[in-house]
């Protein structure tokens, strides 16, 4: 089915940022633990997406090697020695 719909025009980001505030500071408790947890998912969402360009970005420069990649576990590992 093709959609003759026109994109949807949004308001100018200074209105939106006022408008969303207005409708969060009116959320009851569980509204609002709801809207932040979709705050947090946009967040993790947007960090996958960020990595998956920049791990695309290393292994087109040829810098994601099975080398590279255990030599960073092994300096990660000895700046958070977690467990030891």
């Amino acid at each position: 089915m093709i959609s003759n719909a026109q994109p949807r025009v949004l308001p100018k980001p200074e209105v939106l940022r006022r408008n969303v505030v207005t409708k969060l500071e009116a959320m009851n408790e569980q509204q609002l633990a709801h809207v932040y947890e979709w705050f947090l998912q946009l967040e993790l969402e947007q960090a996958v997406r960020e990595l998956g360009e920049r791990i695309a970005d290393d292994e087109d420069a040829g810098r994601l090697t099975p080398e590279t990649i255990e030599s960073s576990i092994r300096e990660y590992r000895r700046k958070h020695p977690y467990g030891r």
